[in-house]
């Protein structure tokens, strides 16, 4: 078998004429011809100009290398899916903590060791959380707020928002949305603000 070379005069190029061309009247027509005014040959050149002939293909070794050490992971201290952390009856991932900020039936208890007005609200299902600033420089300088639906049934449902302050301890705790039923499904809009629904 034969290696061709890809060198140009191999394969000539395919040209278009868009000179004017004749109609059966043999007048110039003004539409333009896209018709090849050459059909190129498949085959390479016998003799191609300009490229040293050759008996042997020569072969060009790919421009990369692989890796000679591992990546220095010393820094790394958060490893998802590897669940080596119980905390609180629950797994987490190696390089999460966790804590209980709120009980269902019980006041939630601020990190000045007051308590809040109302109890945490029951059976608590979607929820997000929602930076508390200014502009996006400085957007949570002020701490954040974990919206958290209510799943209770006969209109003892609603929404609960969960204040923290800028350091991550809870300083609040409302309702803010009550008398509703069954606070399944929500989502935070592009407005930051919450929609709860079943």
């Amino acid at each position: 078998s034969k290696i061709l070379s890809s060198h140009p005069t191999h394969f000539p190029s395919l040209h278009f004429s868009l000179q004017p061309s004749s109609d059966s009247s043999g007048a110039p027509s003004k539409i333009p011809s896209l018709y090849p005014t050459y059909i190129p040959s498949l085959h390479p050149s016998s003799t191609p100009s300009g490229v040293p002939h050759t008996s042997q293909p020569t072969t060009k070794k790919p421009h990369y290398s692989l890796p000679t050490r591992q990546p220095d992971t010393a820094h790394i201290t958060y490893f998802p899916g590897l669940l080596a952390v119980h905390e609180n009856g629950i797994k987490l991932s190696q390089g999460l903590t966790s804590r209980i900020i709120a009980r269902f039936n019980e006041t939630v208890i601020y990190y000045n060791q007051t308590r809040s007005r109302l109890k945490f609200h029951g059976e608590p299902d979607a929820g997000a959380c929602f930076l508390l600033g200014g502009d996006v420089g400085n957007a949570g300088e002020n701490g954040w707020v974990y919206a958290s639906n209510s799943e209770l049934k006969d209109k003892q449902g609603g929404v609960g928002a969960i204040t923290f302050d800028p350091e991550g301890r809870v300083v609040g705790y409302d309702m803010i949305l009550e008398n509703t039923t069954r606070n399944c499904g929500g989502g935070r809009t592009y407005w930051n603000t919450w929609i709860s629904c079943e």
